[in-house]
């Protein structure tokens, strides 16, 4: 008998034609390109115990309801090497409330409001390997949020939680040997980062799109619900910039006065732009890093115009 190492993890994901009916990825294609790390799984099912009363205190079993499942991972915020094609990421995006111009040679990325607009994504999840077989789990109609942290000198990430309901548990081969992309991510240096259009001394700035993911519940369907669907989102921001001279940026007057200001940089050249129109700042440490007093900032990115608060480009 094997041993299933944890090492191991391979996530295919696809589309779904209609939210909540299995739609089975490929595993050896580019249905299952996701270079993930960090990455768990969760089988979240109900079971519901009794609570008979009889002659003892001993339990009878439990009765297991609705099966959700719910994975999280970090992936990397890498661009293709073929302008015209996809990122990895995209799809998990789309799940996440996002839309964008798909493919494209310039591809712009924004939240939506309109339910018509997110995708929900069937996924096969390889947790393990024997190198002759592998634990696979089946998920449908599956939906999420995101985070994105970028981190003076590292990789910038991309980290999902997604929910979804189990379509079934299976012993299947070993995981697929897929060619994946040769480019590597660049480090998160020389980003031309600018909150207010003022070039702030920063080691990280990390969003939040908040997404409240719900179960759409249905007494008719066999695990008790049809799909994930997000219901609502609050966009936060998080960062750290030295503190300037009150007459070269005043961080502490920004947060009294309740300005709204824009937030911009680029990951990995050119390639990525990430831009927040009306960040605002909610709460404001006073922190150190290296011996240097720092404004540990968070708060919110709003709308503009509305579905604006975050925009991702690609080129």
């Amino acid at each position: 008998m094997g041993v299933y190492l944890g090492r191991i993890f391979e996530l295919a994901g696809k589309v779904e034609s209609t939210k909540g009916t299995f739609n089975a990825p490929a595993v050896d294609g580019t249905e299952s390109k996701f270079l993930v790390k960090n990455a768990q799984l969760f089988a979240d099912f109900e079971a519901h115990d009794r609570n008979v009363m009889t002659t003892d205190m001993s339990k009878f079993p439990a009765v297991i309801g609705k099966t959700p499942m719910r994975m999280t991972f970090d992936l990397e915020m890498r661009r293709t090497a073929t302008a015209a094609s996809e990122d990895q990421w995209n799809n998990l995006m789309r799940i996440c409330g996002f839309v964008g111009t798909n493919p494209a040679s310039n591809l712009v990325l924004k939240p939506s409001s309109k339910h018509s607009d997110h995708s929900c994504m069937s996924f096969y999840v390889y947790v393990g390997s024997t190198g002759t077989a592998s634990m696979r789990y089946a998920m449908k109609g599956c939906a999420g949020t995101v985070r994105g942290v970028h981190q003076n000198g590292e990789t910038s990430l991309l980290s999902f939680e997604i929910w979804g309901v189990y379509n079934g548990f299976s012993t299947a081969g070993a995981v697929n040997s897929v060619t994946h992309e040769a480019t590597k991510p660049s480090a998160f240096l020389a980003p031309t980062l600018t909150l207010d259009s003022f070039a702030a001394k920063v080691a990280r700035f990390a969003w939040d799109v908040g997404n409240e993911v719900v179960a759409r519940e249905d007494v008719n369907a066999a695990e008790g619900i049809l799909h994930f669907l997000i219901v609502n989102r609050n966009v936060t921001f998080e960062t750290d910039p030295e503190f300037e001279a009150t007459g070269t940026k005043d961080w502490n007057g920004m947060f009294l006065a309740g300005t709204e200001f824009a937030v911009a940089f680029n990951i990995q050249g050119a390639n990525l732009t990430f831009s927040a129109p009306k960040a605002l700042i909610k709460s404001m440490g006073i922190g150190e890093r290296n011996g240097i007093r720092v404004a540990e900032l968070t708060g919110d990115l709003n709308r503009s115009s509305g579905d604006d608060e975050i925009v991702i480009t690609k080129a």
